[in-house]
């Protein structure tokens, strides 16, 4: 004969096939549909062809990622501005120890986006631009009345990152183009929780401008009371000539050469 199966075990069997039935879910039923509804929506919202590749979330790690976000201009095949691969790491066990939204990190890799002006001087972007600009407003909830000292939402995230972006904007009216390439942003850490007011941030922006190098460091308060900060700007060889387009007219004379160098310090 067999022994009869104890409540505890029967319990515990029933916990396990419902986790397991949830890890499945979570894992290979809702990333399709996320996916699925983030090209539909996005779609309708922008009025373009979108294409997502894939969409995955780990639940061990909490790791939400978006891979191969593409929006189309209207043919359907030209890709006008999107990214490689976005993720985001969440970490639930310091979210709930520190109740507040903890992000160990962000990650955006190959952000993207072409802008071209037509000859006649409207943008390839200006559909998107007039779609929004025309779409009614949303009715506002009433405003609650403001509370004395309200914080700001409770978030920390460690460290975000962007890498190999690029953006070139074209422009046919005036027969110029204009090249953002090798993109690289860090901000190491932001912090909203109480106690990180004095936080210093120091972000960090590398980019080649037309093939020059462009760098943007800095730190900054910027929760802090009495905020406080400083900024570092420098652009190396710069080739001025790549502004002639744009000079005022009538013109008294023409830019034909000019280098430029500068190193800004502000605070």
């Amino acid at each position: 004969m067999f022994a009869p199966v104890r409540p505890w075990r029967r319990r515990l069997g029933l916990a396990l096939l419902v986790l397991s039935a949830l890890i499945l879910l979570v894992v290979y039923v809702l990333p399709p549909v996320a996916r699925r509804q983030v090209q539909t929506r996005l779609g309708a919202l922008l009025g373009r062809p979108v294409r997502v590749g894939a969409i995955t979330l780990n639940p061990f790690t909490a790791r939400l990622r978006v891979r191969g976000l593409e929006v189309f201009e209207p043919d359907g095949a030209t890709p006008a501005f999107g990214f490689a691969d976005a993720a985001v790491n969440l970490d639930p066990v310091m979210s709930v120890l520190r109740r507040a939204v903890v992000v160990s990190a962000v990650e955006l890799r190959g952000p993207h986006a072409v802008v071209v002006r037509h000859a006649d001087g409207t943008l390839n972007l200006s559909d998107i631009l007039e779609r929004r600009s025309a779409a009614p407003p949303a009715a506002a909830p009433p405003e609650a009345a403001p509370e004395a000292g309200a914080a700001l939402p409770r978030l920390l995230i460690s460290g975000t990152r962007v890498d190999a972006g690029w953006f070139i904007f074209r422009d046919e009216q005036q027969g110029a183009r204009q090249r953002l390439m090798g993109l690289h942003i860090e901000v190491p850490r932001i912090s909203t929780l109480p106690g990180d007011g004095d936080l210093l941030v120091k972000p960090y922006l590398r980019a080649d401008l037309n093939g020059r190098e462009l760098v943007l460091d800095g730190s900054a308060k910027p929760f802090a009371v009495t905020r406080s900060g400083t900024t570092l700007l420098r652009l190396q060889d710069f080739d001025l000539t790549a502004l002639a387009p744009y000079l005022p007219s009538p013109r008294t004379a023409d830019l034909t050469s000019g280098r430029l160098d500068i190193e800004v310090t502000a605070a």
